[in-house]
């Protein structure tokens, strides 16, 4: 059961950190898609380096 909740929670991470890195209009497409490969293919490991540094530059209005 857990492991379904596990996997629930980071398909959805994975939903929505794409949908926002597509939306961005500070990425050009071929980040976007570097973007979208690493978090299909390594979820968890993209995640952590997406939030601490991809993040930044997506909601950074400077």
């Amino acid at each position: 059961m857990f492991l379904k909740i596990a996997v629930a929670v980071m398909l959805v991470f994975i939903v929505s950190a794409i949908i926002e890195v597509w939306s961005s209009n500070r990425f050009d497409k071929n980040e976007k898609i570097m973007w979208s490969i690493a978090f299909i293919f390594m979820g968890t490991f993209s995640g952590i380096i997406y939030l601490l540094m991809g993040r930044k530059r997506v909601t950074n209005t400077n």
